[in-house]
């Protein structure tokens, strides 16, 4: 991986002054391969997509923690499955893996819920007290 400014030359020796990938890659002293990459525009440095990585423990079991916590939405909030409880039903489920996959796995799947703000909620003008409290 170069930097910014490495990437800026490489792209104004090709650009501005008309040098071949070959010659910028030994006046640079940098690989082909990477001066073709840079001057096509196919990568920009510091860009990286993160990876998503597979869960190959936690995977055939997502669905199903998904309904549970679907299902949890119509319940008190006592009532609903902790992570502890969604983890010792899929032991009993053959589940392999570690309590920290479920729990992190419960965490991401939790935090798609939407929220609402009601602006008919907000005062028009603050209460009395806050005022005399600035005085």
């Amino acid at each position: 991986m170069i930097d910014v400014d490495q990437y800026d030359r490489i792209r104004h020796l090709h650009a501005v002054e008309g040098m071949s990938q070959r010659a910028i890659a030994r006046t640079l002293g940098i690989s082909r391969n990477t001066v073709k990459k840079y001057v096509e525009g196919e990568v920009i440095p510091g860009n990286r997509k993160p990876q998503m990585r597979s869960k190959p423990v936690t995977g055939p079991f997502r669905d199903k923690v998904a309904d549970i916590l679907e299902q949890d939405k119509q319940e008190w909030r006592k009532q609903r499955h902790t992570a502890q409880r969604i983890y010792d039903n899929l032991r009993k489920e053959g589940y392999q893996g570690s309590y920290s996959s479920v729990r992190d796995m419960v965490r991401e799947l939790k935090s798609h819920t939407e929220a609402y703000i009601l602006w008919n909620s907000i005062p028009e003008k603050p209460p009395k007290w806050i005022g005399a409290q600035l005085m």
